[in-house]
């Protein structure tokens, strides 16, 4: 949970009450709609804003309409009062998973207006107010004052505990990852039943995919080092999943080789003395 000096509260209903400017903020870039939020239909009273972070994003800050204003990157204190005086506008290009930006918003009681579909749904709730239909260019009914203030409601009965530190470090513990962990074993005489690594190599795909056979190769069939070696490939771009599963079929066919398909990242148990690829997918 952020500290709570740091959190600005939402202030959109007052600047809406008194004809102050509201925005509507487009924050991110991986799997973003730009197109959708250049071309979406808002109220008269509701500004627009694109804040460009990355170079994706100032890609597409050269695009934008003239009625876009284009702001750039922030500082945490200036992010804090841009979020208090703003609805946020998450679009997606596919039903992919939902984004970090829409934790931030619960965290804060930040409206923000959200595709309906299950990955947002899974943490907003099917009776969110500012949930819209990704096939509909007119948000004028959505982004009304008064569903605005539903939502900011809304957002204040989430029970905020499930975004606590505690709670992260009770799900790490919970997890499948250390879960399938091999226990501690005292006696010196078991330790051969217990699997381990010299080396664990994990891979994310993301912006990978080009030099992805490369490193396979490089890992699993010209090394020198005679220890354990277990390599992970994690898919985290749901967009490329069946070019990253065509690069690691090749080595997943190889009888050392196992092939899994999980949310997470697994440890699993190698043979030893042979290098082993593990493919999962966040699909």
């Amino acid at each position: 949970m952020l500290p709570p000096s740091t959190i600005h509260p939402s202030d959109v209903i007052r600047r809406w009450k008194q004809n102050e400017s509201v925005d509507l903020v487009f924050i991110g870039s991986f799997a973003r709609d730009f197109l959708f939020f250049f071309h979406v239909q808002v109220p008269p009273e509701v500004r627009k804003v694109l804040l460009s972070g990355d170079e994706v994003s100032r890609e597409w800050a050269t695009k934008a309409p003239q009625d876009i204003v284009i702001l750039f990157r922030l500082d945490a204190k200036d992010y804090e009062e841009m979020l208090s005086r703003s609805v946020v506008m998450l679009a997606l290009k596919y039903n992919g998973a939902a984004n970090t930006i829409i934790l931030e918003c619960i965290a804060r009681n930040i409206p923000i207006a959200a595709p309906r579909i299950d990955s947002c749904i899974d943490y907003l709730g099917a009776d969110y107010p500012l949930l819209y239909d990704q096939s509909s260019y007119d948000m004028t009914h959505v982004l009304s004052m008064r569903k605005v203030q539903k939502a900011v409601d809304y957002l204040r009965n989430i029970d905020k505990s499930i975004l606590s530190i505690d709670r992260y470090c009770q799900t790490i513990h919970s997890s499948s990852v250390l879960l399938s962990l091999a226990p501690e074993i005292p006696n010196d005489e078991l330790q051969h039943l217990v699997v381990t690594f010299d080396v664990t190599v994990c891979i994310c795909s993301y912006q990978r995919t080009t030099d992805l056979h490369t490193i396979l190769e490089s890992l699993l069939c010209k090394q020198t080092f005679t220890g354990t070696v277990q390599v992970i490939v994690w898919n985290n771009n749901e967009a490329r999943e069946k070019v990253v599963r065509r690069i690691c079929e090749p080595y997943l066919k190889k009888k050392f080789v196992d092939t899994f398909s999980r949310t997470d990242l697994l440890h699993f148990k190698p043979l030893l003395h042979h290098p082993r690829l593990y493919a999962t997918s966040d699909a």
